[in-house]
């Protein structure tokens, strides 16, 4: 079991689920299965500023969408991450939620 030495802290930027599929890009077959993933710009880590793309462990999905219902982007989130997946999700501020309609 892999497990990251410390939560990442992060920007929300986008929770999706993706089907399976490929493309061809640049002449080459890409493939990718399908799951849950969370899009986010860490803030704790060396690449700060890019955004990474996050599977999210299937076990744990149903309870992170659950928890991401009501948050919106731009929102501050750590992430817990076993075996390159997310695990949990805990919200530490979601600012822009007070705009939603």
């Amino acid at each position: 079991m892999i497990r990251s030495n410390k939560p990442i802290l992060a920007l929300l930027f986008n929770d999706a689920y993706r089907e399976a599929g490929e493309s061809e890009i640049n002449g080459k077959t890409i493939c990718w299965d399908e799951g849950y993933f969370l899009t986010v710009v860490p803030l704790n880590q060396n690449r700060r500023g890019e955004s990474r793309k996050y599977r999210v462990d299937p076990k744990a999905a149903k309870e992170i969408e659950k928890t991401l219902l009501d948050v919106f982007t731009g929102a501050l989130i750590e992430l817990e991450i076993q075996d390159k997946n997310v695990t949990s999700v805990a919200v530490l501020e979601n600012p822009f939620g007070e705009y939603a309609e």
